[in-house]
């Protein structure tokens, strides 16, 4: 009797490992699905929002010696067509509110040519900011062009929450395996 209740033991034991094992595996891959998904997320959002933001700084132009820029139709409803997102610009010259919205965040320092993202809050909704600047060349002195596109996160939020839903299961599924 002695042997058959080492035996009961060895299995439950065994049984037990496998069964922490396999909740550890599940909980590991739910958690590093929800990272993936996120980072991708972002990224996605981040290029359409510097693209957005380097469509209109392209259709800037001097003309007379001043800075005229045409915001292209296509600039902001890329960013409509992801998602029911709402969508805010901001044109800067130096220091000097151009167009958009004057209250929408300055990311930190941007590099000529480069793009900085930042997360924020405007008009009480989470949103991305993407910034970009250029130089051109006024009354011979340099000046900074400076635009900034921004959306709100609404749409990602819900579908990380869908996304999350999934990978719950998954892991769910993984550990009931």
């Amino acid at each position: 009797m002695s042997a058959s209740a080492t035996k009961t033991s060895i299995r439950q034991r065994l049984l037990l490992m496998l069964l922490a094992s396999s909740a550890v595996t599940g909980i590991l891959l739910y958690f590093v699905m929800q990272s993936v998904f996120v980072q991708i997320a972002q990224e996605t959002q981040d290029n359409i929002l510097a693209a957005s933001a380097i469509s209109i700084l392209d259709s800037a132009r001097v003309s007379q010696e001043e800075i005229l820029v045409d915001l292209p139709y296509s600039a902001l409803s890329m960013l409509g067509s992801v998602t029911d997102e709402r969508a805010f610009y901001a044109i800067r010259l130096q220091d000097e509110f151009l167009s958009g919205y004057s209250d929408l965040p300055r990311t930190g320092d941007i590099a000529n040519g480069n793009t900085s993202f930042q997360s924020a809050t405007c008009l009480g909704e989470e949103i991305r900011i993407a910034a970009t600047r250029r130089s051109f060349s006024i009354d011979n002195q340099q000046a900074f062009l400076e635009v900034t596109v921004a959306q709100t996160l609404t749409g990602m939020n819900l579908a990380l929450e869908r996304i999350s839903r999934i990978s719950l299961s998954i892991g769910i599924g993984f550990f009931v395996l």
